[in-house]
């Protein structure tokens, strides 16, 4: 099924529908990402690595004052590339959530995002370019996924954007209780570069709904609402409008949210297979 997006009057469909099965495994890679980082590099992190063997090298990117922390990982089996990036981990990270100031995004007027959820992604950026760039070389054949959940999703929106232009493969792009990060026009130049970008939201995940659009942020992508913790498998899509506020039939028609529904997406817990705290 095709969804669509209006821009201009014009109707633009989705290059390709959500994938329950794809979804799936970029969030493995993300949930992977809140393990030791010796035991990522090895694959050997536990049920997320074993979800997905094949993974042949390991190219760990982290900045260790701002706590900040991903990879970018070769499987020969699926002959993919996948980038993922960790949520927030230290009191650093906190800070950096906190921070709602907007700045103006690079090369696109009037667009502004979170300047922490920025400013975390820049801590990492040239590392995901440099390794990205190498494993590209080696495996010139290879399809490239980006994910992240929470903050990670926020950066592995900055990655989805600045890998673009660097790269000619296809490019496939899902985030898991992602918080908004920029505004109308930073989301509209998402939707023009991703019209096929899947952010997935469980039940009611406050996440989702941070920061809020009465500080000017919007969410970009179609949303994908699993609203059923008794049926796995049941998710409602909510496309998004160029132009227009993110579609309220979704996760926005709740008014109570629950921070522990942040933890458990698609029956995976994501930040409990590795560490027991509390992550955002």
């Amino acid at each position: 099924m095709l969804f669509p997006l209006v821009l201009c009057g014009l109707v633009i469909s989705a290059r390709a529908a959500y994938d329950p099965a794809l979804s799936l495994t970029a969030l493995n890679y993300a949930t992977a990402t809140y393990c030791e980082e010796s035991s990522v590099e090895s694959w050997t992190c536990g049920p997320a690595c074993k979800t997905l063997p094949g993974v042949s090298s390991v190219a760990l990117v982290s900045d260790f004052l701002e706590g900040t922390f991903g990879f970018v990982a070769y499987n020969n089996q699926t002959d993919t590339i996948a980038i993922a990036f960790r949520g927030s981990f230290n009191f650093i990270n906190w800070v950096e959530d906190a921070d709602y100031t907007q700045i103006d995004f690079p090369g696109h007027p009037g667009a502004k995002v979170h300047e922490g959820f920025y400013n975390a992604y820049q801590t990492l950026g040239y590392q995901v370019d440099d390794a990205l760039k190498t494993m590209v070389g080696q495996h010139p054949t290879a399809r490239v996924i980006v994910t992240g959940h929470s903050l990670g999703g926020a950066m592995a929106t900055f990655a989805a954007l600045e890998i673009r232009p660097l790269i000619s493969q296809k490019i496939e792009f899902y985030s898991f209780g992602c918080p908004r990060v920029g505004n109308q026009a930073f989301s509209d130049h998402l939707a023009s570069v991703y019209p096929d970008y899947y952010r997935v939201v469980h039940t009611n995940d406050i996440v989702p709904h941070l920061p809020m659009t009465s500080m000017g942020f919007n969410h970009a992508g179609y949303e994908v609402w699993y609203d059923s913790d008794d049926d796995r498998t049941a998710f409602k899509v909510c496309p998004y409008t160029v132009g227009q506020p993110e579609d309220e039939s979704c996760s926005d028609s709740y008014w109570v949210y629950d921070p522990t529904a942040h933890q458990d997406y698609l029956g995976v817990d994501v930040t409990g297979q590795c560490f027991n705290n509390e992550l955002i």
